[in-house]
């Protein structure tokens, strides 16, 4: 981290080098979100290259079928978010907004937990913009599928 201090190139080498040793052990799920928090919380990167950093790991994961937390993830969900925001301002209705948060849940709870069983999808498409909004907020933390739709 001192060492790549000025070059936020090198960082990112550096720091993905860490990440892919992380993969590379075969360790659990927890163990490797635990210690890449440390690892991006001390290893900071700017915006492009963290989007680069995602990428990367998004290509390791279809590799190694290893899921992966943490700022990466944040990052989705904040486009996910942004993406919603634009599509419920272009739609100019409540329904625009409902629709792009129901679809970019389903696809977020999807990328995490793997295929969603139908009565998901029905809850999600049945459910009011605050229950959408409480469930994204939910998957970062949650262990299954079913601790994302905990009332």
């Amino acid at each position: 981290t001192q060492r790549t201090q000025k070059n936020a190139e090198e960082r990112y080498q550096v720091k993905w080098q860490l990440v892919r040793s992380l993969y590379e052990r075969k360790w659990s799920k927890q163990r490797i979100i635990d210690l890449f928090s440390v690892i991006d919380w001390m290893m900071y990167l700017p915006e492009e290259l963290t989007q680069k950093l995602r990428q990367d790991i998004d290509i390791l994961e279809e590799k190694e079928t290893v899921k992966y937390v943490t700022s990466i993830q944040r990052l989705i969900i904040g486009e996910a978010e942004q993406r919603a925001k634009q599509e419920g301002k272009f739609e100019g209705k409540q329904e625009g907004k409902q629709e792009g948060e129901m679809l970019i849940l389903q696809r977020l709870l999807a990328r995490r937990f793997g295929v969603l069983p139908s009565d998901t999808i029905s809850l999600i498409s049945n459910a009011p913009v605050e229950d959408i909004e409480r469930w994204i907020d939910r998957i970062l933390d949650a262990e299954t599928l079913v601790d994302v739709f905990k009332d």
